[in-house]
């Protein structure tokens, strides 16, 4: 067996070295280019000596260059992997896309109101949609650069609002709530977000009543934070009670807060509250801020839609006068954060604010037992992550809504 073995071996070593000779013979001498025999006398112009055939595999096969992965905003390392059609970047998950190629900050800059709308730097209107936090003081475990990312990657926001209470044991009280608020600013500023900053005024009523605790606090952040265009001002959330109005209260108030702002960072848009939860434009119109007071500013208006649309009316009355209006805090359920969910309304009330360019955060951020929390409660000992990746199970009713509303109005 072995002999038979070594006969065929040194028969195909034969008809091998035969080939390989005969590929010389051709390569040596191609088809069609004849060589000069040794005794013909060379003429005057002699034969250019012939072209080597190149060896096809010796030379590498071109490839078009690769179009480089555009550099994400967000830092991706923490995902596997992702994918680019040149504007968006996508985790593998299905749906799991975002715009994050340029941020929201880097698509629009600088922020400016021109008439009644809300603008990039260019002068284009814009829309921002996004959420609000609950209570720093309350509910801050879930605001944090990894719980904004996620509310940023998987929710598509495009700004975040930091809600931080005055009263009921919030800054005024508690002035260590601050650093909480700092941290969500320093995240938005990092993941390239537009944030709100809210003096979240509710049990406190009368704006007037912690007029110059509000200015201490939003000098610092302008004077911290003023060179970015990030930032967003809201100087009072929730004006109320029964004798607190505009022109007494909230004007002055307004007037007040927007020059020490001013005189530090003279361009980032300023959100100006009214009376009865910034619910009451009616107020405004009849005698809005001066001139002098108006550069990038924007009037607030807040709505639980359970309540009725009825002030939509208003609001594109105070839009023909030239007023910019800003929905800093929304909810399709009771006033109170509670009861039924109301999606027609809700619905309806989108609508509305996309066809006149209206900008919004939904509230809120929290695990609290009530129809306005994003999350549900699962007890003490089985809470939500407070730094995002939710399942589908634990979100509320009204958190699945925004989320699917969110990824496909921002698109």
């Amino acid at each position: 067996m072995k002999k038979i073995l070594m006969v065929a071996f040194a028969m195909v070593m034969v008809f091998a070295f035969a080939a390989c000779g005969q590929n010389a013979v051709t390569q040596d001498a191609p088809t069609g280019t004849p060589t000069a025999s040794p005794t013909e006398t060379p003429t005057a112009e002699p034969t250019a000596e012939p072209t080597p055939t190149v060896v096809p595999t010796a030379t590498p096969v071109p490839t078009a260059t690769p179009t480089p992965k555009p550099t994400p905003s967000v830092d991706m390392s923490k995902y596997d992997s992702y994918v680019t059609d040149g504007t968006w970047l996508c985790t593998p998950e299905p749906l799991d896309c975002l715009n994050l190629v340029s941020t929201p900050v880097e698509r629009y800059g600088q922020l400016q109101v021109i008439g009644s709308q809300l603008c990039d730097e260019n002068g284009n209107a814009v829309e921002l949609h996004g959420v609000s936090s609950h209570g720093l003081h309350w509910y801050g475990e879930f605001v944090n650069k990894d719980t904004i990312e996620w509310l940023m990657r998987d929710w598509n926001i495009n700004i975040f609002r930091a809600s931080m209470y005055t009263g009921e044991k919030g800054y005024l009280t508690n002035p260590n709530v601050k650093n909480k608020l700092m941290e969500a600013i320093d995240a938005c500023l990092e993941l390239g977000l537009y944030v709100i900053i809210d003096w979240h005024m509710l049990q406190d009523n009368n704006p007037m009543d912690n007029v110059d605790a509000a200015v201490e606090l939003f000098k610092e952040m302008a004077t911290k934070y003023g060179d970015n265009p990030n930032v967003i001002y809201e100087i009072m959330n929730e004006p109320n009670g029964r004798d607190v109005n505009w022109i007494d209260h909230c004007k002055p108030y307004a007037e007040r807060l927007i020059s020490e702002i001013r005189a530090i960072d003279p361009d980032n848009l300023i959100l100006v509250g009214n009376p009865q939860w910034s619910s009451m434009p009616e107020e405004v119109l009849e005698s809005p801020l001066g001139e002098e007071y108006s550069k990038n500013i924007a009037y607030v208006y807040h709505l639980y839609t359970n309540e009725g649309l009825d002030h939509t009316e208003v609001l594109e009355e105070a839009m023909k006068m030239g007023l910019c209006i800003f929905v800093s805090e929304w909810g399709a359920m009771d006033a109170d954060g509670d009861g039924e969910l109301g999606k027609a309304n809700g619905n309806q009330f989108i609508r509305w604010m996309d066809k006149n360019n209206i900008s919004w955060c939904a509230w809120s951020i929290s695990d609290k037992r009530e129809t306005c929390a994003f999350l549900v409660n699962g007890g003490r000992n089985n809470r939500p992550s407070f730094t995002g990746g939710w399942k589908d199970t634990q979100l509320t009713e009204w958190g699945t809504y925004l989320r699917n509303k969110l990824r496909t109005i921002n698109e």
